[in-house]
């Protein structure tokens, strides 16, 4: 959907042009324009309107259900970030089109849609997204009269055994092992690795998060740094900086030590905090490192997230009330916070609770 803005008579205006498909007897494009609109909003429902209200010689055309996805998404990807876009294609990608995006929508069954969910609950543990998605696809399908019946309307879905201790079941490090992680870290890699990896282990910041601060973010005089951006992915992939996973800004304390250890890359980074030849460092790349540090030494082996179930599980050790760990990891409630971290107090013994980075170093 492209809405653009033109001048008339010192006012701003909007209009679009927009494809209805191709006619059926000489296969020339359909198009049209429509213009006036005093807002965006109002351009936007006007599009939206005629999409949806298509003529039945373009109906005819959708024929499978594959044919319904290119159609849902065009419009449906204007109403979401482009982060959800890039991950709800590579779902229908890997897991949705390979399997049923051929089959004729007026020959798709009940029967049929119920055999997919229940093979695509077998492969992926994310079944509830599979079934939302598909099902928003056929609805506007019906909606644009190429079936009358959805026929995952009435399926049942298998329910999702969520195993929360599976999930994070050793991806984190003991205190032992975190200082352990950190000091060889300093003392065989390069100071931007020692700093990336003390800071998310310090502050339990996503992954994202991090790789997208700048040094303005930095306060040195309050020791405090300002999280207020991602890194994710556009629709088509590339790498770029949105918001934080929940919307939010929040400012974190960093202790002295972490605080010195990024000041050390200010003589090699400019814009951002972590830089590779001059630009912000891939999602992919801290993986790397990290699994050649752990490979190298004998390592217990965890994620880059597992850093950030660190830092949490220290702070429960800590005695930290969960309301002070929601806020600090940006979790949207606590009931999260409460659920992934409560269990993992059950097998670690408790300490007396001190400051953080006093914490490790004792």
């Amino acid at each position: 959907m492209k809405i653009t803005s033109y001048k008339k008579g010192g006012k701003t205006y909007y209009k679009f042009n927009i494809y209805l498909g191709k006619d059926p007897l000489t296969g020339k494009e359909i198009r049209t324009n429509r213009q006036g609109f005093k807002s965006k909003k109002q351009a936007e429902n006007a599009y939206l309107k005629l999409r949806t209200q298509t003529p039945t010689k373009q109906e005819t055309k959708i024929k499978t259900f594959n044919d319904a996805y290119l159609l849902w998404l065009e419009t449906w990807q204007t109403t979401v970030k482009e982060q959800t876009v890039y991950k709800v294609k590579s779902l229908f990608k890997n897991q949705i089109t390979p399997y049923i995006g051929d089959i004729l929508l007026k020959e798709f069954t009940q029967l049929q849609a119920q055999a997919f969910i229940i093979e695509a609950s077998k492969r992926y543990k994310n079944i509830t997204n599979i079934n939302i998605y598909t099902k928003a696809v056929l609805n506007y399908a019906k909606d644009l009269h190429a079936i009358e019946t959805n026929p995952f309307a009435k399926i049942k879905v298998p329910k999702e055994k969520t195993d929360i201790k599976a999930l994070t079941k050793k991806n984190y490090y003991t205190p032992a092992e975190l200082k352990s992680f950190l000091e060889i870290t300093k003392d065989t890699e390069t100071p931007q690795a020692y700093a990336f990896f003390r800071l998310i282990s310090h502050t339990g910041m996503r992954l994202g998060e991090a790789l997208a601060l700048e040094w303005s973010d930095l306060n040195t005089e309050t020791n405090t740094l300002t999280i207020s951006k991602s890194i994710s992915r556009d629709k088509d992939g590339k790498q770029i900086i949105s918001t934080t996973k929940t919307g939010n800004t929040r400012n974190i304390s960093l202790d002295q030590g972490t605080i010195e250890a990024l000041n050390e890359l200010k003589k090699i980074n400019k814009k951002y905090i972590f830089e590779r030849s001059g630009k912000m460092v891939t999602r992919s790349y801290p993986l790397k490192v990290l699994n050649r540090i752990i490979e190298k030494n004998n390592l217990h082996k965890i994620t880059v997230h597992g850093f950030r179930h660190t830092h949490a599980t220290i702070l429960l050790r800590m005695g930290k009330s969960i309301k002070y760990i929601q806020e600090r990891l940006g979790h949207a409630d606590p009931t999260m916070t409460l659920k992934i971290y409560s269990h993992i107090m059950e097998e670690e013994e408790k300490e007396t609770p001190e400051d953080f980075s006093n914490f490790l170093e004792s």
